[in-house]
């Protein structure tokens, strides 16, 4: 008992122990966040999801994609999102 107690008030004395270097869990923080600050959200279902291993990334044919093209004297809004191929 007398081993248990000196152990108790060695390791009591030598509370708190001295922490880490601070940019170390700042970059593992960074790290993480960077992670799940992404939203990717699915095209055919429109689920959402942070990580990027989630789904499937595929190049599209732009020719696939004219039947989705607005005609501009139909519906005077712009549509336009910033992505090239997508505005054209």
């Amino acid at each position: 008992m007398d081993q248990r107690f000196e152990t108790l008030q060695r390791v009591e004395s030598e509370w708190p122990l001295p922490s880490p270097d601070g940019k170390m869990y700042y970059d593992d923080f960074y790290e993480r966040m960077r992670r799940v600050s992404v939203n990717h959200v699915c095209v055919s279902c429109a689920c959402i999801d942070h990580s990027p291993s989630a789904g499937l990334t595929c190049a599209f044919n732009v020719e696939l994609l004219r039947p989705l093209q607005i005609n501009t004297e139909e519906v005077p809004f712009p549509f336009l999102c910033g992505v090239e191929s997508l505005d054209a």
